[in-house]
């Protein structure tokens, strides 16, 4: 490669990096950086959107009204006695509460978000999406 050609990348590099560094690091200990701050703010607000799009389908799924199925605490209580899908071992009882008080506070968690977001007007591009597996 011409060697004038290799001079010209390197400063269009250190001219990216000077840019990177302005936008993201601040001189101040105490002070903040503009990058920074705007990261934090768009991941908060994928975050929160995608919670508010997520839940309700939670909310659903741990009813006592889901048509050909036992409700949660019932299939927690069984899973005392047995071992549920995807584990080894029955639960121990200590598990078992702690598995119905976290669907009890994500339930409360989830009917108060959206109560708390109400209209709150951020809209994503693209959309997030949680997924427990890749798409097929």
């Amino acid at each position: 490669m011409d060697e004038k050609l290799i001079y010209l990348i390197s400063k269009r590099g250190k001219k990216s990096a000077d840019e990177l560094i302005k936008r993201f690091y601040s001189e101040k200990a105490a002070g903040s950086a503009e990058g920074w701050d705007q990261q934090r703010w768009i991941r908060l607000n994928v975050f929160l959107r995608m919670l508010k799009k997520q839940l309700p389908g939670f909310v659903n799924a741990t009813s006592q009204n889901v048509p050909h199925t036992l409700d949660f605490e019932a299939m927690i209580n069984e899973a005392i006695i047995t071992e549920p899908p995807g584990l080894d071992r029955p639960l121990t009882e200590t598990e078992a509460e702690a598995l119905k008080k976290f669907i009890q506070d994500l339930t409360h968690f989830a009917r108060e978000l959206d109560y708390q977001l109400g209209e709150y007007a951020f809209e994503t591009v693209p959309e997030p999406v949680l997924r427990v597996r890749p798409p097929l």
